[in-house]
């Protein structure tokens, strides 16, 4: 079984601001030191509790490999949110690959100036629905037991 504790992204940015000269990241030709990508992630994490993402809400974002990205990603995983990293080779499918996942935001890296955006459509993913469903209708017949 693989252990997926989030706690340790929290160790390793610790990590990264404790050894804050060393390189953390190599970009094409750009090194990218671990002072910037921590200082990244924390920015992306007050951007994104400024818009009000919360543990546990899909968010899609669009972007190559890059030092944003990778910052995104840690800072996502902090929060304790569900990352849906997307290629620009995923844009003409996009509508439909928010839709299968249930994404909530839409983060756009591609872009001159970086994007956060609710999206409209929460799930339309019919597996999705069903599971929420009969989660639902199991709650209520353990109430309905206990009474």
């Amino acid at each position: 079984m693989v252990r997926t504790d989030i706690s340790r992204v929290d160790a390793l940015l610790r990590q990264l601001a404790e050894n804050a000269g060393t390189t953390a990241v190599i970009d094409g030709p750009n090194e990218i030191d671990a002072a910037s990508l921590v200082a990244a992630a924390q920015a992306w994490i007050g951007d994104l509790q400024r818009r009000r993402v919360k543990a546990g809400d899909v968010c899609a974002f669009v972007g190559e490999f890059s030092e944003q990205s990778i910052a995104l990603l840690l800072a996502l995983m902090s929060m304790r949110a569900i990352a849906m990293p997307l290629t620009l080779s995923a844009l003409p499918e996009l509508e439909r690959l928010l839709a299968i996942a249930g994404a909530q935001w839409l983060i756009r890296l591609e872009t001159a100036s970086p994007s956060i955006t609710a999206v409209d459509k929460f799930s339309q993913n019919h597996l999705v629905d069903r599971s929420l469903y009969v989660g639902l209708e199991r709650r209520a017949q353990g109430n309905l037991a206990r009474l």
